[in-house]
């Protein structure tokens, strides 16, 4: 009996550390998720980027919304979240089987994609953009809200510093040229570094 009783107590025992391992690694998710987009927070990224090799090529993006203020002024900020949440929402489904993407903080999102190619990235960027702009035309107070996205395919070279210089220089230079578009950062375009 003693030795049943030993065997009983030990598989609650087990059950019971296995429901706080999960409930330990749900809580440990959830601590990585922006709760207004369903995107992976800058926790997520920097807990991301320290375990990622360098060696390895991968494109990096980053990506806002343009017109937010404006919206925000206009309309009040809950019109300004559930346009943040439309564009991450846009972005989430376009790229989540290719990588990650990670909500900053206000209208600025990185994308991760380790398993898409330069050409398949240009691609899916352009309908994404396209996408976001048909969703809001079709609300004359929005209408003028857009994405501007700046790309990079990393080399052996590069630094996560590097990656993300490369890629705000390849978006602002998209946002002072008319924006709803992307650029991809090449040294020709920017100068050598």
């Amino acid at each position: 009996i003693g030795i049943l009783f030993m065997v009983l107590r030990l598989s609650k025992v087990k059950k019971k550390n296995k429901e706080q391992s999960v409930m330990i690694s749900s809580i440990s998710e959830m601590s990585n998720i922006d709760k207004m987009t369903g995107c992976f927070n800058r926790k997520a990224y920097d807990e991301d980027i320290s375990e990622i090799r360098m060696d390895s090529q991968f494109i990096y993006v980053s990506m806002d919304v343009n017109g937010l203020k404006i919206i925000n002024d206009r309309q009040g900020h809950a019109a300004g979240d559930e346009l943040i949440c439309v564009a991450a929402s846009c972005m989430k489904t376009r790229f989540d089987r290719y990588g990650k993407v990670y909500r900053m903080g206000g209208d600025e999102f990185l994308l991760f994609l380790p398993k898409v190619n330069h050409e398949e990235a240009e691609n899916i960027l352009s309908n994404l953009i396209q996408q976001f702009k048909e969703i809001v035309q079709n609300d004359h107070e929005i209408q003028f809200a857009s994405l501007s996205a700046g790309m990079l395919m990393t080399t052996k070279n590069d630094h996560f510093e590097d990656a993300s210089s490369k890629t705000d220089k390849a978006l602002y230079y998209v946002k002072q040229n008319g924006k709803n578009s992307y650029s991809f950062y090449n040294q020709i375009q920017y100068g050598n570094e």
